[in-house]
């Protein structure tokens, strides 16, 4: 966000507030307390998704945080999203070397419950 503002835009999804009023300038230290503090409680969002049987809690809370994140960052700084985008794709090749961006999602193919034998009658 290169020029100075006062209010950000949210995504319709996270408030029915379309803007939000910034907090005062905070330095490197109080950011990374902050950002303890959001993965704490983006864990405790994993914990509550697991209480509720969801199969991948950990990857469907920080999935869900980084599109937000994304999101906001493109509704209010478009060029910077790309940048950080871009940057991004070029970290996640070197966290994950053999990641490849092009392939597709590894899917299970659904369970189908055994329902016995198959019938040749054709219900209406």
């Amino acid at each position: 966000m290169n020029a100075p503002t006062s209010y950000i835009r949210l995504p319709s999804a996270l408030s029915d507030a379309p803007l939000v009023v910034l907090p005062p300038s905070i330095d490197d230290d109080e950011f990374a307390a902050h950002q303890v503090e959001f993965i704490r409680r983006v864990f405790g969002y994993c914990e509550f998704l697991r209480a509720h049987s969801r199969e991948t809690p950990v990857s469907d809370a920080f999935l869900a945080a980084f599109v937000n994140l994304f999101e906001v960052v493109n509704t209010n700084a478009p060029e910077d999203a790309r940048r950080c985008a871009a940057q991004l794709q070029e970290i996640l090749r070197v966290v994950f070397p053999g990641l490849d961006p092009d392939a597709p999602p590894p899917v299970e193919p659904p369970q189908l419950p055994d329902i016995g034998p198959a019938s040749t009658e054709c219900i209406l």
